[in-house]
């Protein structure tokens, strides 16, 4: 049975990643500062046994620790998004960046089978509109874009031959976790519609790649399982079909919710990227299943049933919750 650790395993995204991999029979441990509470795992941990590290992903022993036999690892910790990643740049150059070299240098002297690292398609920032691959320019305009770029160069370039990298790209992420998020565009705009019956879009000719969350968890289940040989690098995660403008994302959810209004403001987000997921879909076989307008139900389900209580509580949003990293105590819990 391999053994997987997953840092940010209680996060948005890490959330749907451990669940699929436990589902799948892998053994996990989580390294987790638990900023936004445990309430996922606690869910979880009613079903299945993992080990967990309440501890910063920053601290020399902590991530010594959570590497002991382990046989691959998935990181996704960090501070996500750009309006968060503003809030101390310092902490987030830290937590993006700097904690990223210090994941490759253990993974390197334990010598991990795969290290699989989530970054952005943020990276490919201001761009006309073609369809971006793997190799097309790069032009991040924001430092939580420039902070995933590097912490990309770190793991190609410093990880040991004999770990094989894999980085996702992941498109912009969307529908229902049990650590949720409001500061994802379609999640935002589907508690507006619901509630204010209203949608304010910044812009709205913008290009972007969505991906549905639970989508997004499959390609690391993927990776997992595909030979060493055959998966290596960089891939955009997500798929072709999801390329939307902002504007048309809000007419999908005035088709779901009826008598939503949409309403323009000036664009300062000078994002701009459309995105090819040929080579995942080549090399994986993955291609995401949840559409846009599934994503917009499930979200609204939740909502109306108040199994989400208040769509506009802080803890949902990475921006708005007070920042934590800052306190490198790390606490181990082994379950």
């Amino acid at each position: 049975m391999e053994t997987v650790l997953v840092t940010g395993g209680a996060g948005y995204l890490g959330y749907h990643v451990v669940s699929k991999l436990l589902a799948n029979g892998y053994k996990i441990r989580i390294l987790d500062n638990l900023s936004f509470g445990d309430n996922a795992l606690q869910i979880l941990k009613k079903k299945h046994k993992f080990d967990l590290i309440k501890g910063d992903i920053r601290d020399l022993r902590t991530v010594l620790k959570s590497m002991e036999d382990i046989d691959s690892i998935i990181h996704l910790a960090g501070i996500v998004g750009d309006p968060a990643s503003k809030i101390d740049t310092i902490v987030s150059t830290e937590i993006n960046y700097l904690s990223t070299k210090l994941v490759v240098d253990a993974a390197s002297y334990f010598q991990i089978n795969k290290f699989i690292f989530a970054s952005t398609c943020s990276v490919y920032g201001a761009s006309d509109s073609n369809l971006l691959n793997e190799s097309s320019k790069i032009n991040p305009v924001s430092l939580y874009a420039e902070t995933k770029l590097k912490s990309e160069n770190i793991i190609l370039n410093s990880l040991s031959k004999k770990v094989t990298p894999v980085i996702f790209r992941t498109g912009t992420l969307f529908g229902l976790s049990e650590r949720m998020r409001f500061d994802l565009v379609i999640n935002l705009f589907v508690g507006q519609a619901l509630t204010e019956h209203k949608i304010m879009i910044e812009g709205g000719d913008q290009w972007r790649p969505f991906v549905h969350v639970e989508d997004a968890a499959n390609a690391y289940l993927l990776a997992l399982q595909q030979q060493k040989s055959k998966i290596h690098g960089i891939f955009n995660l997500g798929g072709n079909e999801l390329n939307y403008q902002l504007k048309d994302i809000a007419k999908f959810i005035c088709q779901e919710i009826p008598n939503t209004q949409i309403s323009h403001s000036k664009i300062n987000d000078r994002r701009n990227y459309r995105v090819s997921f040929n080579k995942i879909k080549k090399s994986l076989g993955f291609e995401p299943h949840r559409t846009i307008s599934y994503g917009i139900n499930e979200i609204k389900n939740a909502i109306i049933s108040k199994k989400i209580q208040s769509w506009k509580n802080s803890i949902y949003y990475n921006n708005k919750f007070p920042l934590v990293g800052k306190n490198k105590n790390s606490e181990y819990y082994w379950q």
